[in-house]
């Protein structure tokens, strides 16, 4: 039966239950199965619709229950839609061996290739299965962007390595698809370390040229805000300059390749 309509109907919207019972379709299929009463209704997707139909042998679907269906049913045309896109993200990562995670607004993750868990375990100290994503990542997920402006990514670094989370897509039901990657600046670091720093110093002065804050670098360091800044004193001194946009400058002419 094609109505055009995607709103929850009755078979005795068209009909009286005396002469729908009375029919072949009737007979033959539904009171075998004591599908007595009948409600359906269809909700849009990309190619065409998708029809639900409930059954029940006891009772008629009531006004309330119509109401019920109808307020579900732009619910399940999101679920669809969030569903069709977690395919598609997830063909085009697993396409790419990339890692990639894809968390609900409150952190829980939904789905995750098998790189990630293992970056998010190395960085993090996260159980075998974590469920959750790590406290700072879903801090830095609610951090608002600036007007106009896309988040910028997620980077901490352990045992020289950064890992590098950036923000691929956000849903409109908050859920996010992050893509994840390690990044190593050991070559950086060499060439700041030949230039008279320590390792540690070279490592701030590199976050220092990103255009990061004493108290970023600190996060991601694993380190105290005192700290940095005092490591940021020792980097003047040696490099001869005053500020941190001088010492940018100074590192961006020393890593510059030859």
């Amino acid at each position: 039966m094609r109505t055009g309509s995607t709103e929850p109907l009755k078979i005795t919207d068209f009909t009286s239950q005396q002469k729908w019972r009375r029919t072949t379709l009737y007979n033959e299929f539904f009171h075998p199965l004591r599908c007595e009463y009948q409600m359906g209704f269809a909700f849009p997707v990309p190619k065409g619709q998708i029809a639900l139909g409930f059954n029940c042998a006891a009772r008629d679907y009531s006004e309330d229950d119509r109401q019920l269906f109808t307020l579900l049913r732009p619910h399940l045309t999101q679920a669809y839609v969030n569903a069709l896109a977690l395919t598609r993200i997830t063909t085009a990562m697993t396409g790419m061996n990339r890692a990639y995670v894809v968390a609900s607004g409150d952190g829980t993750i939904e789905h995750a290739s098998v790189s990630a868990i293992r970056l998010l375990q190395k960085h993090f100290d996260l159980p075998a299965e974590p469920s959750r994503l790590p406290p700072q990542l879903s801090h830095w997920l609610l951090k608002p962007a600036g007007q106009g402006q896309k988040t910028g990514p997620f980077e901490i670094e352990r045992d020289a390595v950064r890992l590098v989370v950036t923000l691929a897509r956000r849903e409109p039901d908050g859920v996010c698809t992050l893509l994840l990657e390690e990044k190593s600046d050991a070559s950086l670091k060499s060439r700041l370390v030949s230039a008279g720093l320590t390792l540690r110093e070279a490592e701030v002065l590199l976050w220092v040229k990103r255009g990061k804050a004493d108290s970023e670098i600190a996060a991601i360091l694993g380190s105290k805000t005192k700290t940095v800044s005092k490591h940021l004193e020792h980097i003047y001194e040696k490099l001869g300059v005053e500020n941190r946009t001088t010492a940018a400058n100074v590192a961006s002419e020393l890593i510059a390749p030859p």
